[in-house]
């Protein structure tokens, strides 16, 4: 039976020669986390194919975690918040640091 999971990623994205980052909050049905791979690259090939002319990066996965509620969705991935990230704002991640 597969799980419910929450992950977490910081994106970086080339848009018109300038450097965005993007944070993204998707919640994903896996066998197990070992899984978690190959949804992060199914879901960074959809961006590319959505947006054109952007090149999108993983930079990091943030966070993950087994969610026990009963979410219903059918797709393989799906996407509950996502933000810009301001350059102000990056000190507060590690990644940059």
């Amino acid at each position: 039976m597969k799980k419910i999971f929450s992950i977490r990623l910081l994106l970086g994205c080339k848009v018109d020669s300038r450097e965005v980052f993007e944070e993204a909050l998707l919640l994903v049905k896996l066998n197990n986390i070992d899984d978690i791979q190959e949804i992060i690259t199914e879901y960074m090939n959809d961006l590319e194919e959505e947006n054109d002319n952007k090149i999108f990066e993983l930079i990091s996965l943030l966070d993950y975690y087994e969610v026990t509620d009963e979410i219903e969705f059918s797709v393989p991935y799906l996407q509950i918040y996502s933000r810009f990230i301001g350059e102000e704002e990056l000190d507060l991640y590690p990644e940059f640091n």
